[in-house]
């Protein structure tokens, strides 16, 4: 059964990543905003939610915590994909058991690769 994954991003670098999933097999949907993430959650029941985006977004740890308090969402994977992430917030995304990877020369079927690798 193929995994179903939420993309949070807006960029050429998020579709290509999504690319790089569905490639691999994912069932991938593209979202971008709160409430936008938030409702399609609930509806489509992910097995994991994946950040892409270049630049660190403040409101990504705020996010992270109220996805982690929804019931069933407990445990549920997530991944932050940046070109850059200040330490101190890549301390905070890992105390709430959020993977980070900066995407660097990484090519997009690698961090595919590492998510997938990771979801099983």
């Amino acid at each position: 059964m193929a995994k179903r994954l939420l993309i949070y991003g807006n960029d050429h670098r998020a579709r290509e990543v999504q690319g790089a999933l569905a490639q691999s097999g994912a069932a991938t949907e593209l979202v971008y905003g709160v409430s936008e993430t938030l409702s399609e959650l609930e509806r489509t029941l992910p097995d994991g939610l994946i950040f892409v985006l270049q630049v660190y977004w403040d409101g990504a740890l705020d996010l992270v915590k109220r996805i982690k308090a929804m019931t069933g969402f407990e445990r549920m994977p997530i991944f932050y994909v940046g070109d850059f992430i200040e330490s101190k917030n890549q301390i905070f995304l890992k105390e709430l058991g959020v993977k980070t990877l900066t995407m660097g020369p990484v090519p997009p079927q690698e961090i595919s690769r590492y998510i997938m690798k990771e979801l099983w």
